[in-house]
């Protein structure tokens, strides 16, 4: 249905004044702090791509690198630099977010789709400007979401084979990007169900087995998050992971059974339309997948793609932890947000004025306690985080009470689905290492969920929804104190990396080291550098060339690193300098041999901050 030319200019007028605020808050936050080894990792991979190095055939890509060959590009065009990379993440961001507020309005109008649409960004980038591969996955899920739900609209295959060509590009990203697949796989088996429900074939009842192959998939899906859930300590990982697949898996089998019972549905032609759809879908996922595998197969380096994409992360699961907040810790959090969502949809409407007065001066109370190093930034997060299962399980809910129906609503019913299925899938990326930051890279998907939601449930108050709304973009934008964040600091804080490389501004503390080891490499080292451990943006920064495959020595799980082998690469390329990071800090520390080796190779050496510079 084309929507009224009035209707469309004013959609047009809330997304350009979303995107210019959200641009300008972004511009002024995107070029500051940083993460050294993060953003090292990404740097350097992508400069090796740019020389003409393949990922995972020539150095160990600790994603699947298709951020990678982005910037590599950028960095032929513009020049290798930290900023540039800050750059490509600010423009995808501003062009993801049409397509956040396009999900928003099928559900929403003009001026809510724009607060939808903010409350997103909010709780994405703008809290949190690094340029890691997981926003790259969010972006291609938020354009995959705009384009399944035009699909379910309209049923037009094109459309769904776009979802399919995101969700591939969203694996190019992080291999994480599976999970949207899932989710539209699922979303797909429900479509058949309600597409079975508006075409009904009279005299003819349904087999057994079909409802049998929906169960089976629901099982296995359900048994890999089990599993996943299983790397995590403490019962908190089942609630936020296992239950909202759990609680769709329920609404997908329900509707199986009744299907199977009540309505007289053939099961060869849902067969046909389920084999047909995801046909489609996976063939829209297999565009972006194979053209990113040419180059490997035309190196006979497909094997070294397939273990760099799924053998070699689980070094990483094991690696690389951080618990979810205790179960205790994540209630009593949520508590508050659950209480005024229930007892909202009891409250007299409309709300009188002295019911508004009192909400916005709560919500005005809220905002003004968001202030940086607020204790009440980080419960307020924590109870966020906790609200997504409780948001999927409220919804799946909702869809159990709703009969199988012929009408215009089982599109929304749908829609609804699937933006359910997305949130709780897409949240799996928290697994191992579940940061609060990590809350960001699904929670737009989370936030168009929640609006669809409430428009489904007409005894919510819409003032409540925008009270809500105004609140947790406050929140958002505000980064909680914790033991893994960088602490806030005032601009006076701040320098600029004066070294060509760099571009962002940086704690003076680092400026000043990175600056003073530039200097020391430059006096003393050719092409080549070697650094050990988890420092990569040393070599990048300092424009040298790493003579080993090994980017994060965390995550790597070669036996063929030996010290032999190293010591043969360093003579090789005429290594002349060999930098050290504070060892104290390695989680595989240095062969004794091999660091006997360097301490009389490279003799002479300074400091500079916690690297030792070593030279011959």
């Amino acid at each position: 249905m084309r929507l009224p030319r009035s209707l469309r200019a004013r959609s047009l007028m809330w997304l350009a004044a979303v995107v210019a605020l959200v641009g300008a808050v972004t511009a002024a936050r995107i070029y500051r702090d940083w993460i050294p080894y993060d953003e090292g990792v990404m740097a350097q991979s992508a400069q090796r791509v740019a020389e003409g190095e393949l990922p995972h055939r020539d150095f160990d890509e600790l994603w699947t690198g298709g951020v990678s060959e982005l910037h590599a590009i950028v960095f032929r065009v513009a020049g290798p630099s930290l900023r540039v990379m800050r750059t490509v993440l600010l423009v995808a961001f501003l062009l993801t977010l049409p397509f956040l507020f396009l999900s928003a309005r099928e559900f929403v109008g003009p001026m809510a789709a724009a607060g939808v649409t903010l409350l997103g960004a909010a709780w994405s980038v703008i809290s949190w400007p690094l340029p890691l591969p997981s926003w790259y996955v969010l972006f291609a899920e938020l354009v995959g979401c705009a384009a399944m739900l035009i699909f379910l609209r309209t049923r037009q295959r094109r459309w769904l084979v776009a979802a399919g060509v995101c969700a591939g590009a969203a694996v190019l990203a992080k291999i994480v990007g599976l999970y949207f697949i899932a989710a539209s796989l699922l979303t797909i088996a429900y479509s058949v169900q309600q597409a079975e429900a508006r075409e009904p074939a009279p005299g003819v009842r349904s087999a057994p087995w079909y409802a049998l192959l929906i169960v089976t998939a629901v099982f296995a899906l359900l048994a890999m998050v089990a599993g996943l859930a299983r790397s995590m300590p403490g019962l908190t990982p089942w609630i936020h992971f296992v239950t909202p697949v759990a609680s769709l898996g329920a609404v997908l089998v329900w509707r199986e059974w009744n299907a199977w019972r009540v309505q007289n549905a053939p099961p060869l032609p849902r067969l046909f339309r389920l084999a047909g759809w995801t046909g489609v879908f996976v063939a829209g996922v297999m565009i972006p997948v194979v053209l990113f595998s040419v180059p490997y197969a035309r190196a006979h380096a497909i094997g070294a793609l397939w273990r760099g994409m799924f053998v070699t992360p689980r070094v990483r699961l094991v690696v690389t932890q951080f618990a979810l907040p205790g179960l205790r810790t994540s209630l009593v959090a949520v508590l508050p947000l659950i209480v005024l969502v229930i007892g909202a949809c009891f409250v007299e409407q409309p709300l009188r004025r002295r019911d508004r007065m009192a909400l916005a001066a709560l919500s005005l109370a809220l905002v003004a306690g968001s202030y940086d190093g607020s204790p009440l930034v980080l419960v307020v997060w924590n109870g966020v985080r906790m609200a997504v299962p409780f948001l999927v399980i409220g919804g799946a809910m909702l869809l159990l009470r709703q009969p199988l129906r012929r009408d215009d609503q089982t599109t929304r019913e749908s829609s609804l689905f699937f933006l359910l299925a997305a949130t709780a899938m897409c949240s799996l990326i928290q697994i191992p290492f579940a940061l609060y930051t990590y809350v960001l890279y699904f929670a737009p998907v989370a936030v168009v969920a929640g609006a669809a939601l409430g428009t489904m449930t007409p005894r919510f108050p819409r003032a409540v929804l925008a009270a809500l709304a105004i609140v947790l973009t406050g929140f958002g934008i505000r980064r909680p104190a914790s033991e893994r964040a960088e602490p806030s600091r005032a601009p006076t804080e701040y320098a600029w990396m004066s070294m060509a490389r760099g571009g962002i501004r940086v704690d003076r503390g680092d400026s000043a080291v990175y600056a003073q080891l530039d200097s020391l490499v430059g006096a003393h080292a050719g092409e080549w550098i070697y650094v050990w451990h988890d420092s990569p943006e040393v070599a990048f920064l300092t424009g040298r060339r790493n003579p080993t495959r090994t980017l994060f020595e965390a995550f790597d799980d070669s036996v063929t690193r030996s010290t032999p082998d190293l010591q043969l690469r360093l003579r090789r390329n005429g290594v002349r300098v060999v930098v050290l990071h504070d060892s104290t800090a390695a989680l595989r520390p240095m062969d004794p041999v091999f660091r006997s080796w360097i301490d009389r190779t490279y003799p002479r050496h300074a400091r500079a901050g916690s690297f030792d510079v070593r030279w011959q």
